[in-house]
């Protein structure tokens, strides 16, 4: 028998090894790069957390899903910007969203033609949006009529799912082929990027939202706060207030598929608000509440009974009434009873769920009640006597009796007018349309007064008759004195809040000392420290009397060096100083006596990091 070569063996083997490793590698290399290929063109909804561009949305119908900007003068990054956001339009998805009131619903033509205007000649502008401008806002309007033509059920998880995706189309039937890649709420925070300039700095940017569509601003919200997080979205064009009119908080749970993070759907819009409120109110971001309810009357037996219809008729059980006690506790929220949609809407209007929105667009100019403020005086506001609200505004006042001409409006109440920081200062508080009628007394005849020395009121609850700014709301459950404030870091060194929320500090200590005369001698009455929360605000209050003066020393204290605190800005009498810096150095002296009790009064310190 020949043996064979051992050494000629093993180079054959050598070669077959090689060229099957070669074999293997070539393989390797095209199923990498298939593996390459597919991810690139797989649906995009499986990357996580990625804050997409505009540019990767396809199919976005024509004239729907972007921002009109109204107005003449452009986008002003110096001014402040609301966006509205509407809600679903039954029945309406070809007609464009107004924030003019329609005259058919809001002017009442009698048999002799001669006009009357349901506000009985209050000179109201039906062109809503005026108002706004004339405050130098930006307004934009959110356009999504073809999309939010819809039943209930799918409109929501339009929201959140690109499966769900469908819209409208010139023969009234649903497009479910040819639709956009990505949820409504993505596609909006989409649109919402592209639109705000580079040049954007920090000044406030308000999201408006109705019905759904108040469900989708809040989800805007939270996909640009999650990723602001993750460092994917700039500062500067974040949100700073959401507000919420007549949202869809139905309970009934849904499928959803939140790319951005996990939001639990099990009970529904109501339990996603929850979730999304807690994440983004303690980054910074301040939310607001109103729900309309539509008072009527009906005969039960020889007697009228009142009703309260709201927009939306869902049933809550017991949990989930705790869930939404829970969502209005991250809110300031008010009630807004009114009359005014019962007899004149039209049945094509009143579907829409607009009653609580128009009133709400209409608050920015504030109140029309003659007694408060001074339009007509001190333009420069250098005087006690000035107007407190900008631009010849009337304020809207928590209990319209305690804040009457002779007070300078120390409690603002829920409503556009409203500036932001005082709305983050009634996060939990809610709000009743009710009007005084009388003294309270005891059984005696006395009058009765609160531990401040102040003589109490009966109230009976209020509606609005006339579509109108009222000024009968009063807080139910804030009966503290409460001192409030930001500590933030003055980047730019005008002593005004203006930057954006991550110039709000959190953690800072405050040193906090209540001091009082008695018998001529200063006598420390109380001595404590409190912080700074994450969004950089602090909240002290107060449970004792102040029928004597009292005097509260606020001393902000520097956590290093680099803290640089500066000497306050001049303040006057008009309502924007709630956004300026008001310490001298680091030290804020308030005097509190019975009529600051009961009352919010504010102090912002603004630092210089260097």
């Amino acid at each position: 028998m020949r043996l064979r070569n051992p050494i000629v063996l093993s180079q054959k083997s050598i070669r077959i090894i090689r060229i099957s490793i070669n074999a293997f590698v070539a393989l390797a290399l095209i199923l990498s790069l298939t593996v390459f290929i597919f991810s690139k063109t797989k649906s995009p909804e499986t990357v996580e957390g990625k804050v997409i561009a505009l540019s990767d949305v396809k199919n976005i119908p024509d004239e729907s899903l972007y921002i009109e900007w109204l107005g003449s003068s452009g986008y002003n990054v110096d001014n402040p910007t609301m966006i509205l956001f509407h809600g679903e339009t039954p029945g309406n998805w070809d007609s464009k969203f107004s924030m003019t009131l329609p005259e058919t619903d809001y002017v009442y033509y009698s048999s002799n033609s001669t006009t009357y205007n349901v506000t009985r000649n209050i000179d109201i502008e039906r062109t809503l949006h005026q108002y706004w401008l004339s405050q130098n806002y930006n307004v934009g309007i959110f356009h999504w009529e073809k999309f939010a033509d819809d039943n209930m059920d799918k409109l929501v998880k339009k929201l959140y799912n690109a499966v769900d995706m469908r819209y409208k189309t010139a023969t009234d039937t649903f497009e479910n082929n040819a639709v956009p890649n990505y949820s409504l709420t993505e596609i909006a925070s989409a649109v919402y990027l592209d639109e705000i300039p580079d040049e954007a700095y920090g000044r406030e940017i308000r999201l408006v939202g109705n019905g759904v569509g108040a469900i989708l601003a809040l989800s805007v919200s939270d996909y640009l706060y999650d990723g602001y997080s993750e460092g994917l979205v700039r500062q500067e064009v974040l949100p700073h207030r959401v507000s919420l009119i007549d949202p869809y908080l139905s309970p009934e749970g849904f499928e959803t598929d939140t790319r951005w993070r996990s939001i639990a759907s099990s009970n529904g819009t109501l339990g996603m608000a929850l979730d999304m409120l807690e994440f983004v109110t303690p980054k910074g971001l301040v939310a607001e509440m109103v729900e309309n309810v539509e008072v009527g009357a009906k005969l039960v037996g020889t007697e009228s009974q009142e009703t309260l219809t709201p927009p939306y008729d869902y049933t809550l059980s017991a949990p989930q009434h705790t869930l939404k006690n829970e969502l209005k506790s991250n809110t300031a929220y008010l009630l807004l009873r009114q009359k005014y949609s019962e007899g004149f809407y039209t049945e094509n209007y009143r579907k829409q769920n607009r009653a609580g929105l128009d009133w709400y667009l209409y608050s920015v100019r504030g109140s029309d009640d003659p007694q408060m403020g001074y339009p007509d005086q001190a333009p420069d506001y250098s005087s006690s006597y000035c107007n407190w609200g900008r631009n010849n505004t009337r304020p809207i006042l928590n209990d319209r009796q305690r804040n009457d001409s002779s007070s300078r409006g120390k409690n603002y109440a829920v409503g556009a007018w409203t500036e932001t920081v005082w709305i983050r200062a009634l996060k939990g508080i809610e709000f009743r349309m009710q009007k005084f009628s009388d003294y309270l007394e005891d059984d005696e005849g006395n009058v009765i007064k609160d531990i401040h020395g102040i003589s109490l009121y009966t109230y009976n609850d209020y509606h609005i008759e006339r579509f109108r700014g009222e000024n009968y709301q009063r807080a139910t459950n804030m009966d503290k004195t409460v001192v409030a404030g930001y500590v933030f870091n003055d980047k730019n060194e005008d002593r005004v809040m203006n930057e954006g929320i991550s110039s709000y500090l959190s953690g800072v200590t405050i040193n906090v000392t209540v001091t009082t005369s008695v018998d001529g001698q200063t006598e420390t009455v109380e001595s404590f420290t409190t912080q700074t929360g994450n969004d950089g605000f602090y909240l002290i209050t107060f449970e004792r009397a102040f029928m004597n003066a009292h005097s509260v020393t606020l001393t902000v204290v520097p956590p290093d060096s680099s803290f640089h605190v500066q000497t306050a800005g001049l303040t006057t009498y008009h309502v924007a100083d709630l956004t300026k810096h008001t310490f001298i150095k680091n030290t804020k002296t308030l005097s509190i006596s019975n009529s600051y009790a009961n009352a919010i009064t504010f102090a912002n310190c603004g630092v210089v990091i260097k």
